[in-house]
Formats: structure tokens, C-alpha cells, sequence
């Protein structure tokens, strides 16, 4: 089982609903934390984020445990920026995706941290509400099986035998 990890305490703290879109455009650094209900469906879960310019980290959390870690995304020009402040050098570009597997019905929260160590920062990220696998229906297969058999008889021919008297 995966080990429960420790998540940050927050600077701000908010709620939102899956496929509904959180945005911070305001420049305040710090760690944001947004408890998405997520619904009891299972499923495939999708992060899509955009950290835009200034670097900002997406983590997502479900049942304690870290599932998505996007590490800081944003222009590499921050850098040194974020060096100073003591973290790692962006590791990819500003927007993109990540996805994790639901396995259980609950618990039916989940919990997005953003990391936005530098000012200046804006952001915005969305998660998707879990798409269940569909399951198949029962499909009725129609196979023809023959029954009847063909019996070959043999052909009746008509003989014609000729017999000769001796004439005597």
C-alpha cells in the first residue's frame, strides 16, 4: 500500500468542484491548498495546469497519498529565482496534464496544492471529475448453425434389359 505522506501547510486555502477551473492571477507567493470533491465514481482522474510564466508546482493528493507531481513548471528564466529561495530549477514547460487511477469510491475528496515560491505568480488549473470505465453490454450474438443435413440418395436409373430368345 502506498505510504501516506505529510502534505504542506498552506498560505490560502479553498473549495472547488471537479471540472471547474481555479484561477489565481493576483501575484501573491505562497503554498495554495483547494479540496476538490470529486464524486464516488472510478476511474482515470486528469490535472490539466498552467503555471504561465512565473514557476508554480501542482501536487495532487487522494487518500493521504501524493498522485501528481507536476515539479515547478514555468520559464527556466526563474531559476535563480527559485535557487535563492531554495528550490530546484523548472523542470518543464508552463501548462499541461497528468492523470491518476481512482481505485475505491472514496474517499471522494481530493487535495491541490500549488507551490508559487515567487511573486508575481499567476496560475490556473482544473480536475477532472473521474470518467468509470464504461463497462460493455451484453451483446446477443447471433450465430447460424445449420440443422439440416443433406442426405445424398442414390439416383434411381432406369435399366433396360434386353433379352433375346433363340429363335428357334
Amino acid at each position: 500500500s502506498p505510504t501516506k505522506t505529510i502534505a504542506p501547510t498552506p498560505t490560502r486555502q479553498g473549495t472547488a468542484n471537479c471540472n471547474e477551473t481555479v484561477n489565481l492571477q493576483d501575484g501573491g507567493s505562497g503554498v495554495y491548498s483547494y479540496e476538490i470533491t470529486i464524486g464516488s465514481e472510478i476511474g482515470p482522474v486528469t490535472l490539466s495546469y498552467n503555471g504561465i510564466s512565473v514557476p508554480d508546482k501542482f501536487t495532487v493528493y487522494w487518500d493521504g497519498v501524493e498522485v501528481i507531481n507536476t515539479g515547478f513548471v514555468g520559464s527556466p528564466t526563474y531559476n535563480s529565482q527559485l535557487n535563492s529561495l531554495g528550490y530546484p530549477n523548472v523542470s518543464g514547460i508552463g501548462n499541461g496534464s497528468a492523470t491518476f487511477y481512482k481505485t475505491t469510491f472514496s474517499p471522494t475528496n481530493i487535495i491541490v496544492y500549488v507551490f508559487a515560491p515567487p511573486p508575481g505568480t499567476a496560475w490556473n488549473f482544473k480536475i477532472d471529475c473521474p470518467k468509470p470505465d464504461p463497462t460493455p453490454a451484453p451483446t446477443r450474438t447471433n450465430t447460424p448453425t445449420n440443422t439440416s443435413t443433406l442426405k445424398i440418395s442414390p439416383t434411381p436409373t432406369n435399366t433396360i434389359t434386353k433379352t433375346y430368345r433363340d429363335w428357334e
